[in-house]
């Protein structure tokens, strides 16, 4: 209001020059905008959208592999809220070990997927329960190392809960593809290793989820609110 007030009285004095105008416009513009920038940095969200889950999820396994302790404390809202960037999220692509596509279709899922039609009908039938299924795919008919994915399929019972421990199982299994020292000399040999480490991301997710959900909601996050973007598809089970 103040410099409401004050614009008012210099535009009414007399001639004003087209400098002036666009120059009050930018310092005007520039005020609304860092206002605006730091009333966001102040608001702090209890629910995880893509950004905050993949934070939360990269300092938590850091954390695990750091101080391999029973207690892992993780950032709260607040804390992510300052730093949180509010245009594009270039460094979110940067850091992932492997790339993660979350909520595919079936016909990618069975295309990229090392799976054979027949293991992939048992994975199908053994993860009902689990509410998504998870696997190692290749982007190119050639199974190499540097075309891995995670590709991630959810049915339609999954939860926000369920996404949130569907992406720190995909993480997992990242960070085990990244650590591996084997090197494949051919597909064969590029399926096993992906079949050792899908056995070993699956066993520690068993043992990490419970710590993660505990250490998650003693900052203050709220699982069952998770919303991230993904591919919008899901299984249905017949």
């Amino acid at each position: 209001l103040v410099m409401a007030g004050l614009l008012a009285k210099c535009l009414g004095s007399g001639h004003v020059s087209m400098v002036v105008w666009v120059g009050l416009y930018c310092a005007l513009t520039s005020v609304h905008l860092v206002a605006n920038w730091w009333s966001l940095k102040l608001v702090a969200l209890d629910w995880l959208n893509s950004w905050r889950l993949h934070f939360i999820v990269d300092q938590f396994l850091r954390s695990v592999n750091e101080t391999n302790t029973d207690h892992v404390v993780v950032s709260n809202p607040m804390e992510l809220s300052r730093i949180e960037p509010l245009l594009f999220l270039p460094e979110l692509k940067r850091r992932k070990l492997c790339p993660i596509e979350m909520g595919v279709s079936f016909n990618r899922f069975a295309r990229m997927s090392h799976h054979t039609s027949t293991s992939l009908q048992s994975v199908l039938s053994q993860k009902q329960k689990q509410n998504y299924i998870l696997s190692v795919g290749h982007a190119c008919r050639k199974r190499v190392k540097q075309k891995r994915r995670v590709l991630v399929a959810f049915s339609p019972e999954c939860s926000n809960k369920d996404v949130a421990k569907a992406y720190l199982h995909a993480c997992i299994v990242g960070h085990e593809l990244a650590s591996t020292s084997k090197e494949q000399r051919n597909d064969v040999e590029e399926i096993e290793i992906v079949k050792e480490v899908e056995v070993k991301a699956e066993n520690k997710l068993t043992q990490l989820f419970p710590l993660f959900e505990m250490s998650a909601s003693n900052a203050g996050w709220n699982l069952d609110r998770t919303e991230i973007s993904n591919q919008g598809y899901e299984i249905c089970y017949e």
